[in-house]
């Protein structure tokens, strides 16, 4: 019995252990090197339940293993290849299907993953750049907001005692200190509480597709940082534009499988808009024209493209532009806010002092006299 006993405990500790923790999606730089390799495999002429095996023995990742031993398992079964990946939507995400269905549909599996593998390492390097650009600005103005709080909550009142002990007035700035940091002393856990339970009923009307148009096209129009949202949207529409148009997949469905890939619910409705009039005969240039919130350029590069019937090349050219305007209007930002932050820091560390020392000044020379 205690052998047993000790057995199930080990068996349990198992099970526990071989959960998941964490999101389940596949990591991009895991997902964009698998895209690649089952590319390669496929232009090489090796068999698609093959390609799979291959990849699987390689142990790449652990996710990855499990989602390709059930893929496998259903190509077995007599799956296509668009209905074997859709099992594992959820690892894969729905864009990467939609890739392969449509690779599958135009005969070009090979050439979509081959993209898609280009596009998903592309914006992991990109949101490692922004990441790195952003992290000392993020930095500096945490370790500002601690610092702050810690004097209003810790330094302040020794000197407000100090302060009380003064049988004269006040000057103006020391008396505004003093009301913050016993608002603070008194409100801080409040102003927490209820800061947590805005942003959790935030999150939550999200889950409302109503709610979430409205603070999407709110958040798309609001003025501060609309060029970097714009930039990074039109980037993204025109770099799967160009994949998905030259691997041979028609337009609607084009803009059908970019509106999965932007989770802003007004883009959406937009390009669901735009794919309603092109179904209708209007030029793809003139349908996004008539939606007022695309840049020029990118009307008029998809206009070039039609006129010219390379539209495909043009949104080559058109995704690189964005790509590095997009990070070049990142990098000269967190170029500017850090010294903002760093003046912005000075200014309220000078406040301090300076609150805290003139009536102490002003006694001594009151002394003096």
């Amino acid at each position: 019995m205690p052998f047993f006993r000790c057995f199930m405990e080990i068996s349990s500790i198992k099970k526990i252990l071989s959960y998941e923790i964490g999101t389940k999606r596949l990591n991009p730089r895991i997902l964009s090197l698998f895209l690649k390799q089952f590319a390669v495999l496929l232009k090489s002429g090796v068999p698609i339940d093959k390609s799979l095996e291959t990849i699987l023995n390689q142990k790449l990742d652990k996710k990855l293993d499990a989602s390709l031993k059930n893929i496998l398992d259903k190509l077995n079964n007599g799956y296509d290849v668009f209905r074997a990946f859709k099992s594992e939507e959820k690892r894969f995400g729905l864009i990467t299907i939609s890739f392969i269905e449509s690779g599958q549909e135009s005969g070009n599996l090979a050439y979509s993953m081959d993209k898609l593998s280009y596009f998903i390492n592309e914006k992991y390097e990109n949101n490692n750049k922004i990441k790195q650009a952003f992290t000392y600005p993020i930095i500096l103005l945490v370790v500002s907001i601690l610092v702050i709080s810690m004097i209003m909550q810790y330094v302040m009142p020794s000197f407000i005692e100090v302060f009380e002990t003064m049988n004269e007035n006040l000057p103006l700035s020391t008396r505004i200190l003093i009301k913050l940091s016993e608002f603070s002393r008194n409100y801080s856990k409040l102003i927490f509480l209820i800061l947590v339970i805005l942003v959790i009923l935030f999150f939550l009307l999200r889950t409302n597709r109503n709610f979430k148009y409205k603070t999407d096209r709110f958040l798309y129009r609001f003025p501060i940082f609309r060029k970097y949202r714009n930039t990074k949207i039109e980037y993204q529409i025109s770099s799967l534009m160009y994949i998905l148009y030259n691997g041979d997949v028609d337009i609607i469905k084009t803009i059908n499988i970019i509106r999965y890939s932007i989770k802003n619910e007004y883009i959406n409705y937009k390009l669901t808009k735009i794919c309603k009039k092109i179904e209708k005969g209007y030029d793809i240039s003139k349908a996004f024209e008539e939606e007022k919130i695309f840049s020029d350029l990118l009307v008029s590069m998809i206009k070039i493209g039609e006129d010219t019937g390379n539209l495909s090349e043009t949104m080559e050219k058109t995704s690189d532009y964005f790509s590095k305007e997009y990070l070049f209007r990142l990098k000269r930002l967190s170029q500017i806010m850090e010294p903002v932050l760093v003046i912005i820091m000075s200014l309220i560390v000078a406040f301090i002092v300076f609150s805290v020392a003139l009536p102490m000044f002003n006694t001594l020379d009151s002394m003096n006299y």
